[in-house]
């Protein structure tokens, strides 16, 4: 029997790194499933924000990659409605799976073709990847409205379904665009697998923070250094990502050149992903504040590698708190925060030790034991 075809459409893909979340989530879950369904990826020729394309990579024609899937990358001149109803009638896929809601080529002209005619597939999958978040919709609100508005018409096909990650997504999804809530599964996305055994690290006399990810005001980097402005603890704090707004990051450093001595921070430019481990391993919490979180990739591979993590409540991550794996605070409440981070701070090595067992345990049980991967199976129809 011939495995089912699923066309995935996403803007970036490995070997990019820089859009984050998204490219880990759709390499994993196709990784996963490889044996399984025959994935199609189409996706962009170049990573987030570069000018050039990929080296060494034979552009807008299929390739297989070794580990069981197919990626087409696209140049520019190659996005137009009529080569993707020719891509798809000749690929012939059994399921498309749209990646994000704002892409016009790679989230909006699937769905467009799909209401207009007929691509004879079994459904379209949408994936919003935490685009109909508050924190999400609120940024450049002005340009997304029209979106939104295009697509609770667009959206009206019998074949369309969603995939979110959490019950907040959810009822962003049911809220925003009116659909019906049969029609939005949720299932966790498919993570890295947890490391072997957990390095230990010594408390030592400065707390150790990480933060990974877009530097980008849904991110609130800038509202973590503000709120650190006001405390008398020897810490230290490594930024990795990269700033997409040159306001912004004036704004960033700004506030960073307002720390008190004793925070030691830095932004250290983008972490490439097999960097990943061994940096979070060298500090003693991940931090992140974010105004909304889709998953959080790597959130998980903190947890994954035995490091405990401190959150804003916009993740999926609440429950981290209650299996003492971290702490949750709420963003808006600057006294929290710092007193969150006293609590930190002033742990001993056997407590800290017992926090960096809990997140392993943790991301051990949600790996192995939550079924994930048969969910997976369902929504695609196995």
């Amino acid at each position: 029997m011939s495995k089912k075809k699923i066309l995935i459409t996403v803007d970036w893909f490995l070997p990019g790194f820089k859009a984050g979340g998204p490219i880990r989530s759709c390499y994993y879950l196709v990784r996963a499933l490889a044996d399984r369904f025959d994935f199609y990826i189409l996706t962009g020729d170049r990573d987030l924000g570069d000018k050039a394309a990929y080296q060494d990579l034979t552009l807008n024609e299929w390739l297989e990659d070794p580990e069981g899937y197919h990626v087409q990358y696209l140049t520019p001149g190659y996005r137009s409605m009529r080569k993707l109803k020719k891509l798809i009638r000749e690929l012939k896929p059994d399921i498309i799976y749209v990646n994000g809601m704002y892409s016009r080529f790679f989230s909006i002209l699937p769905v467009v073709l799909n209401y207009v005619t007929r691509l004879r597939i079994s459904k379209l999958i949408v994936t919003p990847r935490g685009m109909l978040q508050k924190g999400a919709v609120h940024q450049k609100a002005y340009k997304k409205r029209p979106f939104l508005f295009l697509y609770k018409w667009l959206f009206k096909r019998d074949n369309i379904e969603f995939h979110v990650t959490d019950a907040q997504e959810k009822e962003d999804v049911i809220d925003r665009l009116g659909i019906n809530e049969d029609l939005v599964t949720v299932i966790g996305n498919i993570p890295m697998k947890p490391v072997e055994k957990v390095r230990q690290v010594d408390m030592g006399k400065s707390l150790r923070l990480i933060y990974v990810s877009r530097l980008t005001p849904k991110k609130n980097i800038l509202g973590l250094l503000r709120t650190l402005s006001g405390t008398s603890l020897q810490i230290e704090l490594n930024i990795f990502g990269e700033f997409e707004s040159a306001l912004y990051r004036q704004k960033c450093i700004r506030a960073l050149k307002l720390l008190p001595p004793n925070v030691k921070a830095e932004f250290k430019g983008l972490l490439h992903p097999g960097s990943l481990r061994n940096a979070l391993s060298g500090h003693h919490f991940f931090i992140l504040l974010t105004k909304g979180e889709n998953f959080g990739h790597a959130i998980f591979e903190s947890l994954a590698v035995g490091r405990p993590v401190i959150l804003g409540q916009h993740t999926p991550w609440n429950q981290v708190e209650k299996v003492g794996a971290g702490f949750i605070v709420d963003i808006e409440d600057q006294n929290e925060i710092l007193s969150t981070l006293n609590r930190a701070a002033s742990m001993d090595q056997e407590k800290y030790d017992q926090y960096c067992q809990a997140a392993w345990d943790f991301a051990n049980e949600y790996y192995y034991h939550s079924g994930i991967q048969e969910q997976y199976l369902e929504l695609f129809g196995r």
